[in-house]
């Protein structure tokens, strides 16, 4: 892969983690228990850390993530908006949004393994990305658990 088409995957790693700092604070916003409101407040500082950090290490953004924080994607924005309609309709509403936190985690997950096939990744780079990856394998692993609490 030539290096333009790399940049452009780390940028939309960059930018997930962007739409997922963005996503659980709007998780966050929509739970009942104060806990699990808490728990994704820490998951939103963490991607929003891991943003800074691919940034820092990669400059395939040329900006500064804390500009980017406006933004984000238009899949993001789309996120946000059905897991407020979700969690609006549900039941239970803390595990309709447990759910779509998990989906989008999963996307995340495909994201970056999907980057760690690259082969023009420095070795520093490849060793961040994939700490992030499985960071994420973890945040899954609790999502799940919680789910399955919550059912």
């Amino acid at each position: 892969m030539n290096t333009n088409n790399l940049n452009n995957e780390i940028k939309d790693v960059i930018e997930r983690n962007i739409d997922a700092y963005k996503c659980y604070l709007n998780a966050a916003d929509n739970v009942k228990n104060t806990n699990l409101a808490q728990g994704f407040r820490e998951e939103a500082t963490q991607r929003k850390s891991f943003a800074t950090q691919l940034e820092t290490a990669t400059n395939a953004m040329n900006k500064n993530v804390d500009e980017l924080l406006g933004s984000g994607s238009f899949e993001g924005g789309a996120h946000r908006t059905w897991m407020d309609i979700r969690s609006a309709l549900s039941t239970n509403k803390d595990e309709a949004v447990v759910e779509e936190c998990l989906r989008g985690e999963k996307e995340a997950l495909d994201e970056y393994n999907e980057l760690l096939r690259e082969e023009n990744i420095s070795g520093e780079s490849h060793a961040l990305i994939r700490g992030q990856r499985d960071e994420i394998k973890n945040s899954i692993s609790k999502l799940e658990q919680l789910e399955a609490a919550l059912d």
